[in-house]
């Protein structure tokens, strides 16, 4: 008797998404994003953040008690509506033995999840200027409250001047170092070149004061040092390492903060930069953060089951709905095949710009 095709059952609409949830939940997303932004709900298409400058430093109580408003800023950032969808033919949905849909509503979620990444890299690559290009959108004007773009060299906290956009002389270094430690390039620094672009830049940071003379990073001591991918190396190497060259002790590892605490310093290298000869340094551990990152809540009317992070620390994931066209849909009658689209409301800007330098390798 000739053998008979194994006849195999759809995967349901219910499967479907359950598998999807399960591989968001399987996923943190990118964690430094959390590190250097600060997440907001939004409920509406334009939301305005009103910081506040830095508490008045304590004086003698000579006198009456004196009172010292905020220095008051503010930026505003508009909601903007992204889609991704995926189709599945309905056959393939019923032929699979392989475990393949399975993998690519992975690889969906996977995708969901990199989109704050994907706007955030953007706004930071672009960040020496007002006008953002981001994938897949129209390019943005973003500003900082002083109305610079995130880097500058002529920032200004009230009628305090400050540059977070620095270079730093490859030649010069060569010289202090010596040519027994080693420079080499713009494009390819060495670990002992790093570790002082590295210095150079925090040490910026702690420079940096407010409309009151009083420093704004002193109790500082953790950073992301974010760096193109050609970078990841010789930064490691100039955060972990103990020699550099021979003979040259890593300063890094020596350095305490003003708290008298040690340094900590996080690489990630971020292959959304096409940054060739800088990187960037932020500030971790501090309030208010470089970047504001919004998202639009769900309805109240929005199914439960179609949603994922809701208020949870904003988790990976947040602010994202599904919405389906399956079995017994117009769609899937007239195309047998179903569609799942996945929608938020959301978008990013620049918070405080002292927090984060950019450093540039020169010759």
């Amino acid at each position: 008797m000739p053998d008979q095709a194994q006849q195999f059952q759809y995967i349901t609409n219910r499967q479907v998404l359950g598998m999807f949830f399960e591989a968001l939940e399987q996923y943190l997303g990118q964690i430094w994003i959390d590190k250097l932004s600060n997440t907001f709900e939004s409920n509406q298409i334009t939301e305005t953040y009103a910081g506040i400058g830095n508490p008045p430093q304590m004086r003698e109580w000579v006198g009456s008690k004196q009172r010292k408003g905020f220095l008051e800023f503010s930026t505003t950032i508009t909601n903007r509506d992204w889609e991704s969808t995926i189709e599945f033919k309905n056959k393939d949905l019923r032929r699979d033995k392989t475990g393949q849909v399975e993998a690519k509503i992975g690889e969906f979620a996977q995708r969901a999840l990199s989109h704050d990444a994907l706007v955030i890299s953007a706004l930071i690559n672009g960040g020496t200027s007002s006008t953002v290009a981001i994938t897949g959108a129209a390019s943005a004007t973003i500003k900082c409250y002083d109305g610079q773009p995130l880097f500058s060299t002529s920032h200004t906290i009230g009628t305090t001047a400050l540059s977070n956009s620095i270079t730093l002389s490859l030649g010069t270094l060569a010289t202090a170092l010596g040519t027994s430690v080693g420079v080499g390039t713009t494009t390819n620094p060495t670990p002992a070149a790093f570790s002082a672009a590295i210095q150079a830049a925090v040490t910026q940071l702690y420079g940096f004061t407010d409309d009151q003379a009083q420093p704004i990073n002193e109790f500082a001591r953790e950073f992301v040092v974010m760096v193109p991918v050609a970078f990841a190396g010789a930064a490691a190497a100039a955060v972990k390492g103990q020699y550099l060259a021979l003979g040259y002790t890593n300063p890094l590892l020596d350095n305490l903060a003003p708290s008298l605490q040690d340094m900590k310093f996080t690489v990630v290298p971020n292959p959304r930069l096409t940054w060739t000869n800088q990187f960037a340094v932020f500030r971790t551990d501090c309030p208010f953060k470089a970047i504001l990152r919004q998202y639009e809540d769900l309805t109240a009317s929005a199914s439960p089951e179609m949603q994922f992070g809701k208020r949870d620390g904003a988790a990976a994931g947040t602010g994202l709905i599904m919405k389906v066209l399956a079995e017994g849909s117009d769609w899937e009658f007239n195309n047998n095949s179903r569609l799942y689209s996945l929608e938020k409301s959301a978008f990013a800007g620049y918070g405080r710009f002292d927090t984060c330098v950019l450093q540039q390798f020169v010759s």
